[in-house]
């Protein structure tokens, strides 16, 4: 026996050869969520690029007050029930400068459930100083800071369904939001760790 199938044949006697598990993303588009009935922002359409030919779907919240949109996200078999991480992805089309304030909350719903009800799992405000905008004439895309949401020990009751309800808010009344305009928020990245390879 050769010694690379030497080492494997150990690797597998002790367990030891890799799952597969690891850090996974799901992104998901604006036109996925949902407005929030008390603060809702406008949609705002498909719109093209008549030269790039290029066209997406845009939440605009604005400058002056607190907005916020929501979306359900089914969990794969294979998530640990540990943090989710959420990263915003948007832009400012008005060439001014300044950062903008994001704020995520998560809300755990699991089989069973009326879909009014639910835990709370973790309501952070994040300081999105990485997505300063810089002064230019064309819209520049932003990928806010990773902002973890713990789901810790409620995330134990997660079973058969895995969904947790994820919210985004501008919290443009607080002073670190100093964006005197509105932003285009066109999706998130969720990140999360599986534990195994597939979701069988």
């Amino acid at each position: 026996m050769s010694t690379m199938n030497a080492l494997l044949r150990r690797a597998i006697d002790s367990g030891a050869i890799p799952s597969g598990a690891g850090k996974q993303t799901i992104a998901i588009p604006a036109s996925a969520w949902d407005e929030d009935k008390s603060a809702p922002p406008s949609y705002v359409p498909m719109t093209g690029d008549g030269s790039q030919k290029l066209a997406n779907g845009s939440w605009e919240f604005s400058e002056s007050s607190i907005q916020r949109i929501n979306t359900p996200i089914f969990m794969p078999k294979s998530w640990d029930g540990g943090v989710i991480g959420v990263r915003s992805i948007w832009y400012s089309y008005s060439g001014a400068s300044g950062d903008v304030l994001w704020a995520y909350t998560a809300l755990n719903r699991v089989e069973g459930d009326s879909v009014s009800s639910g835990s709370l799992l973790s309501s952070v405000n994040a300081d999105d100083a990485a997505s300063t905008v810089d002064t230019a004439a064309d819209a520049t895309l932003r990928v806010a800071d990773r902002v973890e949401l713990d789901l810790g020990a409620a995330a134990e009751a997660l079973v058969g369904m895995r969904a947790v309800w994820v919210q985004v808010e501008r919290t443009a009344t607080s002073g670190s939001d100093t964006l005197n305009n509105p932003v285009r928020w066109i999706g998130a990245l969720i990140d999360y760790t599986t534990t195994a390879a597939t979701d069988d």
